[in-house]
């Protein structure tokens, strides 16, 4: 199983300011905390994986956070942590007991969103036989880490604060091995290397090139990455998701191709967190009971194709005669949408003929 954890213990992520009243993780931008969206990556995946949330042990009790991370992660295992770590590297060992080292393991930062399909990812990283694999953007600023690769494009050296290249690294990283991360950490804390007398998880990717270990770049697509760092990141991640929304029309036919293609990640976003969805084999309720109907949809049909007939648009709704190719099995029918002024799916009723 993939295990993935997610470190809470940094003092920024509870920050507050004339920018921030709320503790920053909190900031809400669309009635969607910060702290939600840097988990939407993870509605992408269709395996599945554990996710571990490593959170100071007063901010359970005083913003009531284990009741924030259960509603938005249900499955979520969450370790109280007692006192303030050195870092990342420090915080995400604490899961130790709570993971198999032999799997696979993910470590990501809750101030940040990523807008990139997560299996596809694994599935490079798993394609090139990584040991250890990051997410990276163009940037030389020195808030970032960064990474720099050889004429094969494999991570040779990791620096943080420190412009090695242009490859800065997202707050996301992939080890083949539990134990690998473990190790790497270890031999980090043993040498003393950190940096301001914090551990970061860049440092361990050194360790673990000194190991001869793989480790794999994956750059990401211009404004798939947002930052929560400070209040301007904040501001520029709120703007990008305030754009005028498209006509009802036009969102129903990005569903349709979106469904056509089975990309999981894309559908799933366009339905509303309490959305309906009704069909002659299923009443489902909220975002994640569609999803988990959708994976398995997905997963169990190798042809799929979804042929819109006609659709019809009018104010909030949107109605699509269409023909659904299931392997060997033909469906005729029409789906009737109703959107919320977000742009989001709030109802769907499917009838077939």
């Amino acid at each position: 199983m993939l295990n993935i954890i997610i470190p809470m213990s940094g003092a920024s992520l509870y920050e507050t300011s004339a920018d921030f009243i709320y503790p920053k993780i909190l900031t809400e931008i669309n009635n969607r905390t910060l702290l939600e969206y840097s988990q939407d990556i993870f509605a992408t995946l269709t395996e599945e994986h554990k996710s571990l949330f490593i959170v100071p042990a007063d901010k359970l009790t005083k913003l009531a956070l284990g009741n924030i991370i259960e509603l938005i992660s249900p499955s979520a295992v969450i370790i109280p942590l007692q006192g303030m770590t050195k870092g990342a590297v420090c915080s995400s060992m604490m899961a130790i007991d709570e993971i198999n080292l032999d799997e696979e393991l993910i470590i990501s930062s809750a101030d940040h969103y990523i807008n990139d399909d997560l299996q596809q990812v694994l599935d490079y990283f798993r394609s090139l036989e990584a040991d250890a694999g990051v997410l990276t953007f163009e940037s030389v600023h020195p808030k970032w880490s960064f990474a720099k690769a050889n004429d094969e494009g494999f991570v040779v050296q990791t620096a943080e604060k420190n412009a090695i290249s242009r490859n800065a690294i997202a707050g996301l990283y992939y080890f083949k091995k539990g134990s690998d991360f473990i190790e790497a950490a270890k031999e980090l804390i043993r040498k003393d290397n950190s940096i301001d007398n914090n551990f970061y998880l860049s440092s361990s990717l050194n360790e673990m090139v000194l190991k001869g270990k793989k480790i794999v770049m994956r750059p990401l697509a211009d404004s798939v990455y947002h930052n929560f760092y400070d209040a301007h990141a904040v501001k520029a991640f709120e703007m990008s998701h305030v754009n005028p929304l498209p006509p009802v029309k036009k969102l129903t036919e990005k569903y349709i191709a979106a469904f056509n293609a089975k990309s999981l990640h894309d559908v799933v976003d366009m339905f509303d967190r309490n959305a309906t969805l009704i069909d002659p084999g299923n009443h489902k309720i909220g975002q994640e009971n569609i999803r988990s109907m959708l994976v398995q949809l997905f997963s169990e049909t190798k042809l799929l194709e979804f042929k819109a007939l006609s659709v019809l648009a009018e104010q909030n709704r949107s109605v699509i005669e269409f023909e659904l190719k299931l392997d060997d099995k033909l469906l005729k029918g029409v789906d009737i949408i109703d959107w919320n002024n977000k742009g989001h799916i709030v109802k769907l009723n499917a009838y077939l003929y």
